[in-house]
């Protein structure tokens, strides 16, 4: 039977790329599942992560931004994947950035079946200089757009968080957990690893590398003490490969290291991690569809 004081419910975070929805969702669950970088698309795939607090379970969805100007096969893929997540939920978090409401925002907007709880979480309220602007802001916003609720935050900073974490409670219904209460991912620990090392070939090589390239694990072995995994960085071109290697290794050494040390975090185990690197000529789909191209 329901304990009536329990509540229960789940929220889509959606935004154009880069306005911080993957530092939203990390911060709300206090733990890394989604992968950070200054650079578009970094997240492809839905993620989920759940809040497990006293009385109260939310299911966070991070979705990919929305790709509005470019129809390739990858965007329609992430689009789809943003659509899936946006009804039967009992709050959408349109997140922007402070001061910034653009006409792609709008575009957001036109996603959303009426009658949908919609919050405007305003990110980045800490890089705004002169503070006495926000309000302004906000008020013009009122006026002309019929949000349920309006939230400024810092996701960076964790600032407003709570304050968002409690008003979204206000809109969910009585009911069962539906997760586990000491789970708060449904990813399993191989996602976790091709994600790292997609965040650090993101951070060491910028616009060089492209969005075609993808990561796979093709060994998981763990033990009480240890987890080794053999990885294999798959891109579509030869050029690429050497971009990923670097100079006598230079790059990928580092990106290993940095991604090794991110996983021990994560896992907290000692982790020995082997990367290498191989060409797949024409368009990679998904890490889910990558173990036959590097076999």
């Amino acid at each position: 039977m329901s304990d009536n004081k329990f509540k229960v419910g789940s929220v889509t975070i959606i935004g154009r790329p880069n306005v911080g929805k993957s530092t939203l969702l990390n911060a709300i669950i206090s733990d890394k599942l989604s992968i950070v970088s200054r650079r578009p698309q970094t997240t492809r795939h839905q993620i989920l992560g759940v809040l497990n607090q006293p009385g109260l379970q939310i299911a966070f969805y991070d979705t990919p931004g929305f790709q509005h100007r470019f129809k390739n096969k990858m965007n329609i893929v992430m689009n789809r994947t943003v659509r899936s997540r946006l009804d039967n939920v009992n709050v959408v978090i349109l997140l922007i950035e402070a001061l910034r409401w653009k006409e792609s925002d709008l575009k957001e907007l036109e996603t959303l079946s009426e009658g949908s709880n919609v919050f405007l979480v305003i990110n980045k309220v800490d890089s705004v200089e002169d503070k006495s602007s926000l309000l302004p802001f906000i008020d013009l916003i009122k006026d002309n757009y019929n949000f349920a609720e309006i939230v400024p935050i810092s996701a960076l900073r964790s600032d407003g968080v709570k304050l968002l974490i409690d008003t979204i409670g206000k809109y969910l219904d009585s009911g069962d957990p539906i997760f586990e209460i000491d789970v708060n991912t449904d990813r399993g620990k191989e996602f976790f690893v091709t994600e790292f090392i997609r965040e650090q070939l993101y951070l060491f090589l910028g616009d060089e590398i492209p969005y075609k390239s993808g990561v796979v694990v093709e060994d998981f072995d763990e033990s009480d003490n240890i987890i080794k995994i053999k990885v294999a960085i798959v891109v579509d071109r030869k050029n690429h490969k050497g971009i990923v290697i670097g100079n006598k290794g230079g790059t990928l050494k580092k990106i290993v290291s940095s991604a090794r040390l991110n996983i021990e975090k994560k896992f907290s185990k000692k982790v020995f991690l082997e990367v290498w690197v191989k060409v797949h000529t024409g368009w990679i789909d998904s890490n889910a569809n990558l173990r036959d191209l590097a076999s």
